[in-house]
């Protein structure tokens, strides 16, 4: 208030330093419990990326391995006729992986080719349940949360919601392989209804993600509201100390009734009176509250 005062008035403005607001969880202490083959299989699926202000989640990697595990499993199968074949071609003295024809030229072994087409058929069905994982995202911005879901060549559905209409949050890990591999899903009650980041790497700091974004955000409304305030009020003042003069002229106008009389106030008593009230108000501290604790 003070400063927006001084500002309207042109009087110096003091500069007061901005804290910091204080983090949702100690990101240094989280990151050395987990293991190294943890962080290692993170980064290579990217489970978790920072592009900016914009956090973007995927699921586990552990889903990807429950969804592409029937084309993984039989690529390793082909994988082994196909070592099975080639085993046996090096031993049989009469055939081999390439053979020559009568015509001219050589002619592949057979089984070779169709293994190796089968494992091409195989690729595409594993290339295509590893597009499907990497189109399921969760996105957090500073204004809204995301959830993604887009299949292959199909449709897209996305749900999103404004961050500050968040009621609550919470997190489940489910099942053994859950709590062992730190992925669970995170429940976000917005208003009547509920959006959910399933599957995610560590939901705990995901949740502490999506809360700290959520304080952030109304702190930062509150502090646009208290700015919309102060500026309105150092209007008013500045309005009044700039048209003083003509507050004083009508000053010395004649009271009601009989009597009359002079009231002179000077330019130094208008400006001292302004100057003692803005040292008594309040510090520009508003919106400077602990916004750090999770919701």
């Amino acid at each position: 208030m003070k400063n927006a005062i001084r500002a309207k008035i042109g009087m110096p403005v003091i500069k007061v330093k901005e804290e910091p607001l204080a983090p949702v969880f100690d990101a240094d202490n989280q990151e050395a419990q987990r293991t190294l083959v943890k962080n290692v299989l993170a980064n290579m699926f990217k489970l978790r990326q920072e592009d900016g202000e914009t956090i973007v989640y995927h699921k586990h990697w552990f889903v990807l391995v429950q969804q592409a595990w029937r084309p993984l499993a039989l690529f390793l199968f082909l994988l082994t006729l196909l070592i099975i074949q080639f085993i046996r071609l090096a031993q049989d003295p009469i055939n081999g992986l390439f053979e020559s024809i009568e015509t001219g030229g050589f002619r592949t072994d057979t089984a070779v080719v169709t293994i190796l087409f089968f494992m091409f058929l195989d690729f595409l069905w594993l290339a295509y349940e590893y597009w499907d994982w990497t189109n399921d995202i969760f996105m957090v911005t500073p204004d809204e949360i995301m959830d993604i879901d887009k299949k292959p060549l199909g449709t897209e559905e996305r749900r999103t919601a404004q961050i500050e209409s968040i009621i609550s949050t919470e997190y489940k890990r489910i099942g053994l392989m859950g709590n062992i591999f730190n992925f669970g899903t995170v429940y976000i009650t917005v208003g009547g209804t509920k959006l959910s980041f399933q599957d995610v790497l560590d939901p705990a700091g995901v949740m502490s993600d999506i809360n700290r974004r959520r304080m952030v955000r109304l702190a930062k409304k509150a502090e646009d509201s208290a700015v919309a305030d102060r500026e309105r009020m150092a209007t008013w003042v500045a309005a009044y100390h700039l048209n003083r003069d003509e507050f004083n002229t009508a000053s010395t106008a004649p009271t009601i009734g009989s009597v009359t009389g002079n009231v002179t106030v000077s330019n130094n008593e208008i400006e001292g009176n302004i100057d003692d009230m803005i040292d008594d108000l309040p510090d520009d501290d508003i919106g400077d509250g602990d916004f750090g604790g999770e919701g």
